[in-house]
């Protein structure tokens, strides 16, 4: 069967017309994130079956004989993980004013318990509480995750990623609630040349101090392979735009801004939920890891029906992760680039990695064949540049992400090629494969031999033997 393999997205009807700021790309975009959670893959074009915009009607036309492409998860896998939680049980009143009374900050302790639970669900490896620090040991704290963030960024590898995690329990000043406390006390947005502005999120000390917590969290995700989410518990009860008199509870030196970055281009691995519930949260991945036996999360997917995420003003969206709570995944794929497509062949029993090779326009079909008695892989595709020839690449099967070498062969009317199963010869330095068609053709096959150099250990194709058809000439 001669297959025709296209998928034609258009963004409106017939007639009708789309916005000039668009949204269309980003949902495009989103959509290749539709990936099956327990088997890390997407169908195409099966996933088009769902795809709709948010300002315009899509179309699709998928021809009738196209075949299905399974696509591989090749993001963020995160191999270590760490996440303290920073517990103030209480603002305390300044001895200068006896006349206040301390500031309860409601089952501070116990929802700092439930947090670690939470975490130490996910797999994370370590958790680590800290009740009633000061500014100065917060920031001491989080200098610590910038040291091991920098240690990280020097010998991982692949797909791997560091992630770290902030919870914050305590009396926070938010821009939604004091407003008009915080533009008196930190006028300026500390607007930096890449655009991006100052988060005013403040996280209040037992003694008053102020800390941004958000400020200390892009520092850490300038790393390229850190990933940061950032929790702040929210209780309605326990809001200080409903206490009476809240500025004579912070120290007047605690309103003193960090120095202004040159840019705040880590926010792009910051997730930030400003206002998180800890029951809500526990319950939810309690159910999925026990009742629906879920091991792998992908972020901030899985916390979008949860907690509402922080847009940060200057970045347009922040970097996923996929959290693998019993470490069932490997992270020492290649890094693919963003613009690729790729998909993925998985050795089943006698190979358990993944390969992978880059999706190519052409009417050459791809096949991989594995041969066990020479210790290959072989791959064939159509040649990315050159349309009258196919590309052979060669790979062992000791280390199949590294390309050992590649081959042109001329194409001529030949479709695909085919490869014995294995090659039961003496020679351990040879091997066989047949360039097909499924048209009628004079020469429908071609054998060639491929043959290893001992000296230079390069692989050589020798003269083809062209199988002519009994119709066409002798």
């Amino acid at each position: 069967m001669h297959h025709e393999n296209f998928i034609f997205v258009s963004g409106c009807a017939p007639a009708s017309g789309v916005k000039a700021d668009t949204k269309i790309v980003e949902d495009l975009k989103k959509i290749f994130m539709e990936f099956d959670i327990s088997s890390l893959t997407l169908l195409v074009p099966d996933v088009f079956d769902s795809f709709s915009g948010q300002d315009a009607s899509f179309e699709i036309l998928v021809s009738g004989t196209a075949q299905v492409l399974k696509l591989h998860f090749l993001g963020d896998l995160v191999e270590k993980s760490i996440v303290v939680i920073f517990v103030t049980d209480r603002l305390k009143a300044p001895e200068s004013r006896r006349r206040l009374k301390d500031l309860p900050y409601t089952d501070a302790v116990k929802k700092g318990t439930k947090y670690e639970q939470l975490f130490k669900l996910l797999g994370v490896d370590e958790v680590i509480i800290r009740l009633n620090r000061s500014k100065a040991e917060m920031v001491t704290q989080l200098d610590g995750l910038k040291a091991i963030s920098d240690e990280f960024e020097k010998t991982a590898t692949g797909q791997s990623r560091l992630l770290l995690g902030i919870v914050t329990l305590g009396f926070k000043l938010d821009p939604m609630f004091q407003k008009e406390f915080i533009d008196e006390i930190i006028p300026d947005n500390q607007e930096c040349p890449d655009g991006t502005k100052m988060t005013k999120q403040f996280l209040t000390t037992i003694k008053g101090e102020l800390l941004n917590v958000p400020y200390h969290a892009q520092i850490l995700g300038r790393n390229k392979r850190t990933r940061v989410i950032l929790l702040d518990d929210f209780d309605p009860s326990c809001m200080l735009a409903m206490l009476p008199r809240v500025s004579e509870y912070l120290k007047p030196d605690t309103a003193q801004l960090n120095p202004k970055p040159d840019s705040r281009s880590g926010n792009v691995n910051v997730q930030y939920y400003p206002q998180t519930e800890i029951d809500a949260l526990l319950e939810h991945f309690t159910k999925e890891k026990k009742q629906n036996e879920r091991k792998v999360f992908f972020f901030p997917k899985d916390l979008s029906a949860l907690a509402e995420r922080e847009n940060f003003e200057g970045i347009k969206d922040t970097n996923p992760f996929l959290l693998d709570t019993e470490k069932i995944l490997k992270t020492d794929l290649p890094l693919v680039k963003a613009h690729t497509f790729t998909k993925q062949t998985k050795m089943s029993e006698t190979y358990p990695k993944r390969i992978t090779s880059e999706i190519i326009k052409s009417s050459f079909s791809s096949t991989i064949s594995y041969q066990p008695t020479l210790g290959l892989i072989l791959s064939f595709s159509g040649h990315p540049t050159d349309k009258s020839a196919a590309l052979l690449s060669i790979h062992l099967e000791e280390e199949p992400f590294e390309l050992v070498q590649k081959l042109n062969i001329p194409l001529e009317h030949f479709d695909y090629a085919m490869v014995p199963v294995d090659h039961l010869t003496a020679a351990t330095n040879t091997f066989f494969f047949g360039l097909c068609t499924i048209d009628s053709h004079a020469t429908p096959f071609k054998l060639f031999k491929c043959e290893q150099e001992k000296k230079t250990e390069q692989w050589n194709l020798t003269a083809p033997v062209e199988v002519r058809d009994t119709v066409g000439e002798t």
